[in-house]
């Protein structure tokens, strides 16, 4: 295959991966087990990535071989996996029951994203996007079984193999075109579901090929087949928040999106009633504006909204960022019902004000996110002033204990 030029010379996701030790699965990893796994954890860990949900692997494991009439424990070919979830799709763990009561029509779907050639440049380039990317790759697993987990001091690991032997997350790269020998992939695979390995191969100087242990030969992505009113938002598809369509019903802002935009205001979109936003999505972001009547749930991950504050920032602002400067302001709750924030985000803000929302709401707040609250602010006109103030007292107390000094004010 013809070279493709590398857009980005080296790139890295954030180490955030599921656990798959559940009692299920324990029978697949005892030490005599020799049923293969890997294909069905990398493709829900990339899933799981993608949407922020948590997906079947027993559906996987079990539906899938019944569906191709294979055998699950000899390895599943990936057009195999492709056309079991463009057709069938995934069911959620909490949902997922047996193989018969599946319903394809309330199942995610999903279509495959292949790199744009299945070489080197084709597979660095398509991770560089912020895909998760899935690979087949041939692998010596005598020598992998005993490998630690690598850090940045180690030199990759060789051990190719003749023959695929495992799938995996091709979770980064480094490329250099002088440093040959320093140049490496890094992977991320369960062998068996409750062992998870983080390894370090060499990427070979032939840039034309499946690259070593043909890890760019059947490589790649997926993409979630939404719904209408439903976007998957990252700033390639939509480079500003104005872009999006303004019909949207749900918001799902992908994992590290937006890493440069300094405040996001969600008031244009009308007909709201879900936003979720993933892991490091808006990292450097310091305001949070919400003005949407049928907004029903916001779910905010892990380290997000952890702008710092900087005055060249109030200098430059418009007219709405700098009043709602180091806020978390929604200005219209009346029809939410759960708000959810992970760990470590918000971590800077120092403002919370609800306006018109109901005393019925669900909070739940992680650990070290909002640290920095000092004003609490709640507003209804359909609730008394006490029970507005028990939603106010149960998100202190929800916030880090050592930050005692937190004005609250209800029915403004």
């Amino acid at each position: 295959y013809d070279e493709i030029g590398v857009r980005a010379k080296e790139y890295s996701f954030p180490r955030k991966t599921t656990t798959f030790c559940s009692s299920s699965l324990f029978e697949y990893s005892r030490p005599d087990s020799i049923c293969s796994t890997s294909w069905a954890t990398s493709i829900i860990e990339i899933a799981n990535r993608l949407t922020g949900k948590r997906y079947s692997v027993n559906q996987l494991l079990n539906c899938l071989p019944l569906y191709e009439e294979i055998d699950k424990c000899s390895g599943v070919h990936p057009k195999s996996l492709v056309s079991y979830l463009m057709e069938i799709g995934l069911e959620e763990e909490e949902n997922f029951t047996d193989c018969k009561s599946i319903d394809s029509r309330k199942t995610q779907h999903f279509t495959p994203i292949y790199p744009e050639s299945p070489n080197a440049g084709g597979l660095m380039n398509l991770i560089a996007e912020g895909k998760p990317v899935f690979a087949m790759v041939a692998l010596d697993l005598n020598k992998l079984r005993f490998v630690k987990e690598m850090n940045k001091e180690d030199t990759p690991l060789k051990c190719g193999s003749y023959e695929p032997s495992m799938y995996g997350i091709v979770n980064g790269y480094k490329y250099d075109e002088v440093m040959i020998e320093d140049n490496y992939w890094e992977l991320i695979s369960h062998i068996v579901p409750c062992e998870e390995m983080k390894v370090r191969i060499p990427m070979s100087s032939n840039m034309t090929n499946g690259n070593y242990g043909g890890i760019a030969a059947y490589a790649f992505s997926l993409s979630p087949i939404i719904e209408d009113g439903v976007y998957y938002v990252n700033e390639r598809l939509y480079p500003t928040i104005e872009s999006i369509p303004s019909d949207a019903i749900e918001l799902i802002f992908e994992e590290n999106s937006y890493p440069e935009m300094r405040y996001l205001d969600l008031s244009r979109f009308r007909k709201l009633k879900r936003v979720r936003i993933l892991s490091g999505a808006f990292t450097n972001a310091n305001s949070l504006i919400i003005d949407n009547a049928y907004l029903e749930r916001i779910i905010i991950r892990d380290y997000c909204f952890n702008g710092k504050s900087e005055d060249n920032d109030r200098r430059l602002a418009d007219g709405i960022y700098e009043k709602y400067y180091n806020s978390l302001y929604i200005r219209d709750g009346r029809m939410m019902k759960e708000m959810k924030i992970g760990h470590h985000s918000f971590v800077y803000f120092i403002h919370i004000r609800i306006v018109y929302t109901k005393p019925t709401v669900s909070f739940k707040i992680g650990e070290l996110s909002l640290q920095s609250i000092s004003v609490i602010q709640i507003a209804s006109v359909e609730s008394t002033g006490s029970d507005l103030n028990d939603v106010a007292v149960g998100i202190k107390n929800r916030i880090i204990e050592t930050n005692k000094n937190i004005v609250m004010t209800t029915n403004l």
